[in-house]
């Protein structure tokens, strides 16, 4: 197995390992938005 396989590039420049907020690459018609509205409304105390 190469190193190059192990390993991702190191980029000095970038200003966050993961995106501001992951709903930003969601689309407002994705059905994982309505899943996520019913999930919020269930009682599961």
């Amino acid at each position: 197995m190469d190193k190059e396989d192990l390993f991702k590039p190191y980029i000095q420049d970038d200003l966050a390992l993961l995106p501001p907020c992951i709903g930003d690459f969601i689309s407002p018609s994705d059905p994982v938005r309505l899943v996520s509205t019913i999930v919020d409304k269930l009682d599961i105390s």
